[in-house]
């Protein structure tokens, strides 16, 4: 039979025209080509295909093994690369360290991929390598300093590290050169809302141990009438609590 009229083909066909709207309306189309006599490359996106359906149901586990099957059939892939270290990553149950090897993979691969670069700092700065991480970050801001999906992976990494004032630094930069795009827009609007609310926890706790190493003032007034005072608040406490005791004679 004639490949071009083959119907598992043509469901195969089906099932890559769907897959790109609704990754896991393709699935019924999947389990009918399993058995079809695809070449490597097909192959490795039916591997490609299932692995974002896992994905989209996080099965991070299930997904692994998908891609894993694609990279033996092409192993010099550097999306496929990245798809396993986001598996790893994503994953509640992954590995970090996993996800900066496949991560350190991809930008041997891919030297010039930015989202590589940054990811890969990030997965180094939470496995403790923070040298390696500000330069993967820094090299992945050199590349692509104006990418947002790039500054969102790098500002994570940042703000991780608690360098929220660097973050903002490399965001404005960005929003200097496309002041209209939405998404570095509100990224800088998110990193200023973390380093206001960052400022006013860290006056509110220096405000806190302030009050709190000081007793409110007590006046005794004993039988006779006497008053002394036990202990004076300081001059800006604003409610300064005041206690009479009343001796009986």
């Amino acid at each position: 039979m004639s490949r071009m009229l083959s119907l598992p083909l043509h469901v195969w066909a089906l099932a890559r025209r769907v897959h790109t709207q609704n990754p896991l309306a393709a699935e019924r189309y999947l389990q009918r080509v399993l058995d079809v006599d695809l070449t490597d490359p097909e192959r490795v996106e039916l591997f490609r295909m299932q692995a974002d359906q896992c994905l989209y149901r996080e099965n991070y586990r299930h997904a692994r093994k998908y891609l894993k099957r694609a990279m033996q059939l092409l192993p010099n892939d550097a999306l496929l690369v990245i798809r396993l270290a986001q598996a790893w990553e994503n994953d509640p149950y992954g590995s970090d360290r996993q996800a900066a090897r496949y991560f350190r993979r991809a930008t041997r691969l891919a030297p010039l991929d930015a989202l590589a670069w940054a990811s890969l700092g990030r997965a180094c700065l939470r496995i403790g390598k923070d040298a390696i991480a500000k330069r993967a970050t820094r090299h992945a801001l050199k590349l692509a300093p104006d990418r947002a999906d790039v500054l969102t992976v790098a500002v994570e990494m940042l703000r991780e590290s608690g360098r929220l004032k660097s973050a903002l630094k490399y965001v404005r930069n960005a929003w200097f050169s496309k002041p209209h795009d939405p998404a570095i827009k509100a990224l800088m609007h998110r990193i200023q809302f973390e380093i206001a609310r960052s400022q006013q926890s860290a006056h509110d706790q220096r405000s806190s141990n302030r009050v709190s190493a000081t007793l409110p003032f007590v006046r005794i007034i004993d039988a006779e009438g006497v008053r002394r005072t036990v202990r004076v608040d300081e001059p800006e406490t604003r409610y300064p609590v005041s206690l009479r005791i009343q001796f009986s004679g």
